[in-house]
């Protein structure tokens, strides 16, 4: 397990705690983004704490001045050549060197991974020079450098802010002399994984010799890649051509961490901090010759004294105004480089699901595969989770969902659907994150068209003609450009007719056509397209294509504890009749009855009183369903209702609602059987042999098993089959390659 005494928000990957177990129970290791991270052996550890203790991100150390003294650095111009900015790393190396001491720096292996190493010849020198923008393996580095300055020699240690933290925290108080620090300033840095990555996909059939994020050979001092094959080849791309640049610069592929960074400020924590003076040209022309410039931080005494001894070193060594630097440059001196969680988040799942090129062009764009058109935000428990299960099939599938907004009327009003504070917004908002799209009038949707290529509506009552009528069109997706795909899921008219008016049919008729798949929940639904010519087929609603323990982790955040056995009772409609068959329930089984109604705001206070029940007041999404899971007995008018009993393996009975439309209860009913336990008249057909015989899941199940499997593929071939225009395959959407079985 990994080290639970570091939150991952904050953990930066230093090494320290694996430097610091005494017992070697912490290995640095790949976590799920390609960072890396502490992972623990619970068998060997010894709860000692001591990786807790000298954590930087639980306890960070400022022991320097919060005004350093700043400088405009050259070397010499042999050494400029050879580095990234201005030289002053080899300056202090050499000195170091010189010494007869140790330089610890990051260095690439021949397999191109970063790690720190610790040299002791100007040979080596090199393989430390040049920046790396990724982040670097520390490895057993501060071990190593405690014990040489045990020994008294003289040791360079140059990384990242957080590593410096790391090394400063792990030596503790010990003030060593011969020990000086170099820290960079930081962009954030790169998971090793996905450097990985681009270099298998943009480079398949080469070897690398080397990869330089910068030299000067070929564009000077400025950012760019250079990379030299084995095969005597060489490639040079400016960063705005080069896919890991457009990914390192606007800190898609940043850790969490680096966006909330402790050290990204001052009091430095190193002796001296090191970076480029970019822009130094808008302080002083001079400093820009095209041979690069360092701005150079000295922290503290020591670093002061210790550049006054290397003036000889440099060429230029010129104090700056250090409000200059914190203010003009744009420097993470106050504050990291701005990184967003929702790029991050963007960029990491395209990664997993997807191909680089895919993570880097879809963040520029803002795009996602998919946006899905449906009532995720209203009243209806039902409506919200097949919308949560469609979302989270297609998110198994390796693809990036937008839930469409509400096509609101009136943005910017009261509107109630809209407020955070209802049950299904707040459940959104905890679910669905920034993959929200921002409301729009309906004759603004058609901006969404740029956001994704597929559009698909969801399951429930979308076509139902006042349903559809109030989104303005968009439940028939006529925002969407006839370029762009269109689906529909499990898409219901609700009853067996369809109540369009006669006037707006030809309309709605034309809608349906420019549809390039339809599936619909019941049967009802193929019959009322096929009269219109449309092709349609029958499949599950999505609830049943989601994995249970999606709505057994939804249960477990309900923060509701039920003592003892009780049935749930959900009810939309109440009558005298549903109310006295619950009462009988209630009697036969000799149990408790929890209540639940529809929430819908103008009809609440009515359907309290009709019921005659106490009920749960105003349960959220994940109250609801902890109900349906953990009951004893379920009696339910409603359609969803039925499924979550289904779902979950329980006894019910089910109140055919023919206000509502009996179309959907038959379609469940034609597939799992039990059709006896489907109750049009409660005083007649409600025995206390039915209520107290068992269901045989295992036969239910078996039967739902190749409507299951039938329902994934055609939702597969639906999403990933060519685009279809005037009869003619035109191009293909996604990448099948992408595509994830789920068997």
């Amino acid at each position: 397990m990994t080290v639970n005494a570091v939150p991952y928000d904050l953990c930066t990957g230093c090494g320290a705690c694996y430097n610091t177990c005494p017992v070697s129970a912490i290995k640095m290791e790949y976590n799920e983004e390609g960072f890396f991270a502490p992972v623990i052996d619970d068998k060997i550890c010894i709860n000692c704490g001591l990786c807790e203790k000298i954590c930087p991100a639980l306890h960070p150390v400022y022991k320097n001045n919060e005004r350093p003294s700043a400088y405009a650095v050259w070397a010499d111009d042999g050494l400029r050549k050879v580095s990234s900015s201005g030289g002053v790393f080899s300056v202090l190396a050499d000195y170091v060197l010189g010494k007869g001491g140790y330089v610890c720096g990051a260095a690439y292996d021949e397999n191109l991974n970063l790690n720190h190493i610790i040299i002791d010849s100007k040979k080596m020198l090199p393989s430390l020079r040049g920046s790396k923008y990724l982040q670097s393996n520390s490895q057993d580095s501060f071990k190593q450098i405690k014990h040489l300055l045990q020994q008294d020699k003289y040791v360079l240690f140059c990384g990242v802010p957080c590593q410096v933290a790391g090394l400063n925290n792990y030596l503790g108080n010990n003030n060593y002399e011969k020990l000086i620090t170099a820290d960079l300033l930081c962009h954030g840095g790169v998971a090793p994984l996905a450097f990985q990555r681009y270099l298998k996909e943009c480079f398949p059939n080469k070897e690398i010799e080397d990869y330089k994020f910068r030299d000067k050979s070929v564009y000077g001092w400025s950012t760019h890649t250079n990379v030299y094959f084995k095969d005597g080849d060489e490639l040079h791309r400016t960063r705005e051509e080069d896919l890991y640049y457009r990914a390192f610069l606007p800190c898609y592929a940043a850790r969490k961490s680096c966006g909330t960074c402790q050290f990204a400020k001052l009091p430095r924590q190193a002796d001296f901090t090191l970076g480029d003076f970019w822009g130094c040209k808008a302080y002083n022309p001079a400093y820009d010759d095209g041979k690069g410039t360092s701005l150079v931080f000295a922290n503290n005494k020591k670093a002061e004294q210790l550049l006054s001894k290397l003036k000889n070193k440099f060429t230029l060594l010129d104090k700056i105004d250090l409000d200059y630097i914190i203010n003009k440059t744009g420097q993470p001196l106050s504050h990291p480089f701005k990184k967003t969680t929702f790029m991050h988040d963007r960029f990491f799942f395209y990664l997993k699901h997807g191909s680089f090129e895919k993570a880097v062009t879809y963040c520029e764009k803002g795009k996602f595969d998919i946006a899905l058109v449906g009532v995720w935000y209203g009243w209806n428990y039902g409506s919200v989770l097949t919308n949560y299960a469609l979302y989270n099939y297609l998110r198994k599938m390796g693809l990036l969902v937008l839930m469409v907004e509400k096509p609101c009327q009136k943005v910017g009003s009261n509107d109630i659907e809209l407020n955070p504070s209802l049950r299904s917004r707040a459940f959104a908002i905890k679910h669905y994150g920034t993959n929200i799209s921002r409301p729009r009038m309906p004759e603004e949707m058609w901006q969404l068209n740029r956001f994704a290529d597929i559009f698909m509506t969801g399951s429930d009552q979308l076509w139902h003609y006042n349903v559809e009528s109030y989104s303005k069109g968009a439940f028939l997706l006529n925002f969407v450009d006839d370029s762009h795909k269109k689906i529909a899921y499990s898409t219901s008219f609700g009853h067996d007719t369809d109540f369009t008016p006669k006037d707006k049919l030809r309309e709605r008729i034309s809608l349906f056509k420019k549809f390039d798949h339809i599936s619909v929940r019941e049967d009802s639904g193929v019959d009322i397209l096929k009269k219109y010519g449309v092709k349609s087929v029958k499949v599950l609603d999505p609830v049943f294509l989601a994995d249970k323990k999606l709505f057994e982790n939804l249960a477990k955040e309900a923060e509701v504890e039920e003592k003892e056995k009780f049935i749930t009772a959900y009810i939309l409609d109440p009558t005298e009749e549903k109310t006295n068959a619950i009462k009988k329930i209630a009697k036969e089984l000799g149990m408790p009855v929890k209540t639940m109604i529809d929430g819908m705001p103008s009809r609440y206070e009515e359907n309290k009183q009709k019921i005659g029940l106490e009920i749960i007041e105003k349960p959220t999404v994940e109250q609801w369903v902890y109900y349906f899971k953990n009951a004893s007995f379920i009696i339910t008018d409603s359609y969803h209702g039925t499924c979550f009993s289904v779902i979950f393996e329980k006894n019910f009975v089910a109140f055919g609602n023919k206000i509502r439309g009996l179309t959907r209860f038959n379609t469940i009913f034609d597939i799992i059987g039990y059709k006896e336990r489907l109750i049009t008249d409660p005083a007649k057909q409600l025995s206390s042999a039915l209520i107290k015989k068992d269901i045989n899941y295992e036969i239910i199940n078996q039967r739902l098993e190749p409507h299951i499997k039938y329902s994934e593929n055609w939702l597969k071939n639906a999403i990933y089959s060519d685009k279809v225009i005037n009869e003619l395959p035109v191009y293909r959407i996604l990448d099948a390659k992408t595509a994830k079985e789920i068997e």
